[in-house]
């Protein structure tokens, strides 16, 4: 019965293993004080919280702190105008959408950006549709990207310490080739089995960085929108 479920448990371990990469890259942050950070603010994070890094930022962090002029505090409804606004803070790297990608998460997609005039969903990609890679729309040619690495937030895009503040959604917009995703250790997964207890031990495991390119607090290659509301 082991032999037979140990291809699931492989494909499941490595399913996490490749989610746990996204929501590093989305959210690292090497703050680890008192005063929290970008995932807990106002708290001191765990020592082994998953965000925690060495000196590695990720995407959310360069829109709501290294250059907080790349982030639109929408504080409403979202509307075309307004996530253009977002979309045009990208400067010259927005004007190669092919390059681009739009991320957010699953509520703003399906509550906010399904409702837009300028998306194209993917029952409308004919033989260009994009599926299996996790792409479900385009926004004037952006593709867009649902991600349970981006979690509801507060107003400013953080994390709240009370759960119940955290209920505004996020929309982070980057030109692909600005950013670099280095492994030391790429997923690797091995088996243990203990004797005494008569019991096997998958475990997963990877080290990863993340960086992007230029003086982050000057660059505008990725910004996005914080503080979207529901109608």
């Amino acid at each position: 019965a082991v032999v037979a479920v140990m291809p699931t448990l492989r494909e499941m371990l490595a399913r996490d293993g490749a989610e746990q990469i996204d929501r590093f890259v989305m959210n690292a942050d090497s703050t680890n004080a008192g005063t929290g950070n970008i995932n807990l603010d106002d708290a001191d994070p765990d020592d082994d919280s998953y965000y925690l890094s060495a000196g590695q930022d990720g995407l959310r962090h360069l829109m709501i702190v290294d250059n907080t002029n790349q982030a639109v505090d929408i504080n409403t409804t979202l509307t075309d105008p307004l996530l253009r606004t977002a979309i045009g803070k990208l400067g010259k790297y927005a004007t190669d959408p092919t390059r681009l990608v739009l991320f957010t998460n699953p509520k703003t997609y399906v509550l906010s950006m399904l409702g837009l005039t300028n998306v194209v969903t993917f029952d409308k990609f004919g033989p260009s549709a994009t599926v299996l890679t996790g792409e479900l729309a385009k926004y004037s040619g952006i593709p867009i990207i649902p991600t349970s690495s981006i979690s509801l937030a507060e107003d400013d895009g953080k994390l709240s310490t009370t759960g119940s503040n955290n209920d505004e959604g996020t929309i982070l917009v980057t030109h692909r080739d600005m950013w670099r995703v280095g492994f030391r250790r790429q997923l690797q997964m091995e088996v243990f089995r203990d004797v005494q207890k008569r019991s096997i031990v998958l475990v997963t495991s990877f080290r990863i960085a993340v960086a992007a390119q230029g003086t982050r607090s000057t660059a505008t290659h990725t910004a996005g929108a914080f503080g979207i509301t529901y109608a």
